[in-house]
């Protein structure tokens, strides 16, 4: 696959390509370059704990509604499961 540098540096990623690496809009690549051929080594850099924290909260506010308590509800649906796994073993 070949792209082109346009005036600024930058260069498309081959859509065929960026499926293939599942690659999305704000992926950091870490480009290398080997100083003894003329080559260049490009490598998805892995996000950041912070950043994979910060994309997980984002994700549980989404989906919680107004009023919510998430932790209370899986508290009460485990402890539903718990009576019923007893009540089935009697």
């Amino acid at each position: 696959m070949i792209t082109t540098l346009s005036h600024d540096l930058t260069t498309p990623i081959p859509e065929q390509l960026a499926r293939l690496l599942n690659l999305r809009p704000g992926v950091q690549l870490d480009w290398q370059a080997d100083e003894n051929e003329a080559v260049v080594h490009v490598k998805v850099a892995a996000p950041s704990r912070e950043e994979l924290l910060r994309r997980v909260r984002e994700l549980g506010r989404k989906h919680k509604k107004e009023g919510q308590d998430a932790v209370g509800d899986l508290i009460r649906e485990r402890e539903l499961d718990h009576e019923l796994r007893g009540r089935v073993l009697e």
